[in-house]
């Protein structure tokens, strides 16, 4: 008998398979008996075969029983993770505790329509934070249970129907996947409850010891972060950039706003180490490169309570260099501010008018404000020269 049949990778050979042998969704499975002749074994390989190997076949050659037999394996799984997805979502609900949590936002509200609710701006501004915050965590609670009971319920139709329909099994399956997503994500941000975790983030990029190859590997971190921050939804925006001289970037700035960036981006802080074969180097061989990240919370202006007098900043205006041809090479397009008591000084080529520019680069030395262990004199996330 002939047949096309595809080889299912991995093998079982000799009752030792490498790998689990996940079950084909459009293939049927058939089991043949060696010896057989593999065109990628050799002659003496093949010899030695002697226990069976799992083909598939484009042709149904499986019986209905067979068939209904894989679904209802389908089945008994999707019943198993509807029921601990249920049992999981009701710990979370039970230790956050929803009639506390109901019994804040009344209170919460309540103050917010109190006539003298804007009185003090700051105090009220974290209020509605406050607010904010207790009704997403309110509203993903309800979104969980939600999804649980539709599961619950596609699981519950399926046992009283005479033939089991695929697509609902597929249905329930896709919400159970998205639902342990994101109850994953509900309890990673419960862990974050530093005083800036809810923040916006600051990410500077430094190349280090390495030459081109660390200023490369700099601008592979930026493009990390900015692809992670998209994937995110966050909104990202390179405040400041210095370019290589052959390749990649010297330093950055990076703003990635919304919640909780600063809290998922702040163990990024330090210094990041690459070994590879460097494509910069006409011998091939492998060097170590370095780059530097530091993370700062991004506060919004109602937070910052620091004021800097004019009188202690000198202003200064610069060429910003890199790509951009005769605007940011001949053109003193940069801003660059010096704080005169402590020496410190920011600097901003991300605007092409000088004063947006001194207004952008005051919001960078004020709102990203002194963390743990920092000082006042601290650059704030913009790039130190």
């Amino acid at each position: 008998m002939s047949m096309e049949v595809t080889v299912l990778r991995p093998l079982v050979i000799a009752g030792k398979p490498t790998l689990p042998l996940p079950r084909p969704k459009n293939l049927h499975l058939l089991r043949l008996s060696l010896p057989l002749r593999l065109p990628h074994l050799s002659s003496s390989s093949t010899s030695r075969l002697t226990s069976p190997i799992l083909f598939a076949t484009q042709e149904s050659n499986l019986s209905e029983s067979d068939t209904s037999e894989w679904v209802m394996q389908d089945f008994y799984t999707l019943r198993k993770d509807v029921e601990i997805a249920s049992a999981r979502v009701e710990e979370i609900r039970a230790s956050v505790g929803l009639q506390q949590l109901q019994d804040e936002i009344a209170l919460l509200e309540s103050k917010a329509t109190d006539n003298s609710f804007w009185d003090d701006r700051a105090k009220a501004q974290e209020t509605l934070s406050a607010l904010n915050d207790l009704k997403d965590r309110w509203r993903l609670l309800s979104e969980f249970k939600s999804m649980v009971e539709d599961a619950d319920t596609i699981v519950k139709l399926t046992e009283e129907m005479d033939s089991t329909d695929v697509s609902l099994l597929e249905e329930a399956m896709g919400i159970i996947k998205e639902l342990n997503k994101s109850v994953d994500r509900f309890e990673l941000t419960q862990l974050l409850s530093g005083p800036y975790d809810k923040e916006g983030a600051v990410v500077t990029i430094t190349a280090g010891a390495g030459g081109t190859d660390a200023q490369d590997w700099a601008d592979m971190l930026l493009r990390m972060y900015m692809r992670w921050g998209e994937k995110q939804r966050y909104k990202t925006k390179i405040v400041e950039m210095s370019a290589g001289e052959e390749a990649g970037i010297k330093s950055a700035t990076l703003e990635i706003q919304g919640r909780y960036a600063y809290g998922y981006l702040s163990g990024e802080k330090g210094t990041h180490r690459i070994v590879r074969q460097s494509p910069f180097n006409s011998k091939g061989l492998r060097q170590t490169s370095f780059s530097g990240v530091e993370v700062m919370p991004l506060l919004p202006d109602e937070a910052v309570g620091v004021e800097i007098p004019e009188e202690d900043l000198e202003i200064t205006f610069t060429r910003a260099g890199g790509k951009g041809g005769q605007n940011v090479n001949k053109v003193e397009t940069a801003v660059r501010i010096t704080h005169i008591p402590t020496g410190v000084a920011v600097r901003c080529s991300d605007s092409i008018l000088s004063c947006r520019g001194e207004k952008s680069i005051g919001k960078q030395d004020e709102r990203s404000g002194p963390t743990k262990g920092q000082t006042v004199g601290d650059c704030g996330g913009a790039a130190c020269n």
